[in-house]
């Protein structure tokens, strides 16, 4: 069986220099990797150890001061395949979403189970036409240059605004996203990444809805400074899955 390791607290902290030193107790996590397990400490430290290095990273991670819970993986809620809404609306009886075909779909407020919103950080591949020089040999005639087009492949940095919603029946999971290149709708109103204003207010109109134990952080502190800015995607769902962890076993 596999384990994973738990912040007791999302506000817990511990410095880089200080996990590298705890994980001299558990050869199955690397030195190597602690740099990015601290930056990326959003409610799951570490997963996918044995019991015998997980308790062991555990007890040397509490003697620098930074409490952990062991959980089995099994017992980790798996998130749900998210559904693209192009549209929310908030009204006092139902949460709103857009579906495919432009109309909405009521969900009365007593089924939305959870909300995540977010600033969310990462990269996608992209092709772009690049002109390069090549030498022909022409043989007797000499050689030429020429200009050719080559289609290249570069990683290119990107941010979008999410909201996430969770639902006690189908479908399960669906996701709203503003970025560059897309408008989406608040309210029926559109909203691009950089409408911040008109976004906050959604957020707060929505936070309003839920209790505190049923939103991320994200969500919890929109417009505020200590917001957290998510660096990947993968982190804005683990903090989700933390959240459900707690829900499910109490912790909240």
């Amino acid at each position: 069986m596999l384990f994973a390791l738990l912040q007791r607290s999302l506000d817990q902290t511990i410095d880089r220099v200080a996990m590298e030193e705890a994980s001299q107790a558990a050869p199955q996590v690397g030195r190597a990797d602690c740099a990015r397990l601290q930056r990326q400490l959003f409610g799951i430290v570490v997963r996918r150890l044995d019991e015998k290095n997980a308790r062991a990273f555990q007890t040397a991670l509490a003697a620098c001061g930074f409490a952990t819970d062991l959980a089995p993986e099994t017992t980790l809620f798996k998130l749900p395949s998210a559904h693209r809404t192009g549209g929310l609306h908030i009204t006092p009886e139902a949460l709103a979403r857009t579906d495919l075909y432009g109309r909405e779909v009521a969900v009365p407020w007593p089924q939305v189970v959870f909300a995540a919103a977010g600033r969310v950080e990462g990269h996608r591949r992209e092709r772009r036409p690049t002109s390069v020089l090549d030498v022909v040999d022409r043989g007797r005639y000499g050689r030429r240059v020429v200009v050719n087009t080559v289609m290249e492949a570069r990683s290119v940095p990107t941010s979008q605004w999410r909201i996430d919603l969770f639902f006690a029946s189908d479908p399960m999971r669906i996701d709203w996203v503003a970025e560059q290149g897309r408008v989406s709708r608040l309210d029926g109103e559109p909203v691009r990444a950089t409408d911040t204003d008109r976004l906050f207010a959604f957020l707060h109109a929505l936070r309003d809805r839920l209790p505190p134990e049923r939103m991320n952080r994200g969500l919890d502190l929109a417009g505020e400074d200590g917001a957290p800015r998510y660096p990947n995607l993968e982190a804005f769902e683990e903090e989700v899955v933390w959240h459900f962890h707690r829900l499910r076993s109490g912790g909240a």
